[in-house]
């Protein structure tokens, strides 16, 4: 491997690796039954593509899980509750085609070559703090619905 190559995917690794690690990335393993972490799989890439694919990857993970986390969450609600929720859903998503196109935008703005990889963690950040606030409606849901007589 060219050396110029070796030194920009070690910098890639040493600058992704650290804000997957401070950001929580990963705290459960893909559905897929494998047991490996975003950051498990970031750390053993050897090239950009090789990150790419973790990350693309776990972006499908999360955005399953987000699916399978809505299907619950409406489960629990009434008509009117329902539609609330429906109308947060849709606002989420539109929140991050914006949010998708503001990355683009300044990732782009990079000279270093990184941009796909920012664009894509970036990316991934979103999905993940959709399903954290997913498993907080849905774990507030469950415990109000047991505390009822």
């Amino acid at each position: 491997m060219p050396r110029s190559l070796t030194k920009l995917l070690g910098r890639c690794k040493s600058l992704l690796l650290p804000m997957c690690l401070t950001t929580g990335v990963s705290a459960q393993p893909p559905l897929d039954g494998s047991r490996e972490t975003l950051r498990e799989c970031i750390a053993k890439a050897s090239t950009a593509a090789a990150v790419d694919r973790c990350e693309t990857t776990w972006q499908s993970v999360m955005l399953q899980r987000i699916g399978n986390l809505n299907e619950a969450i409406v489960k629990r609600l009434d008509a009117r509750q329902r539609s609330i929720f429906e109308r947060n859903t849709l606002a989420w998503k539109a929140f991050v085609v914006q949010e998708k196109a503001m990355i683009q935008l300044s990732t782009q703005q990079r000279h270093d070559g990184l941009d796909p990889q920012f664009r894509n963690g970036a990316i991934s950040q979103l999905y993940e703090q959709r399903e954290r606030q997913l498993r907080e409606h849905l774990h507030n849901l469950t415990v109000g619905s047991e505390s009822k007589p």
